[in-house]
């Protein structure tokens, strides 16, 4: 099952804490990663959000909170 980006924002429990979640700029390039089977290669949190609510495959450049 495919699932909507668009839905991504109020559907992940980012959206629930305060954060705002991913931002537009996120989604259109989840989309478009998606859209031509292309990895997201990403430093953001807000890509392993997006990763888990939908079909778009990424990959953290380096472990969570090691870069400053």
């Amino acid at each position: 099952m495919t699932r909507n980006l668009v839905d991504v924002d109020e559907e992940t429990p980012a959206a629930t804490s305060g954060h705002q979640g991913p931002s537009a700029v996120d989604l259109l390039i989840a989309v478009t990663a998606r859209h031509h089977g292309l990895k997201v290669l990403h430093y953001d949190r807000d890509f392993a959000t997006i990763a888990k609510a939908a079909d778009v495959e990424t990959e953290w450049v380096a472990p969570p909170g090691s870069v400053n």
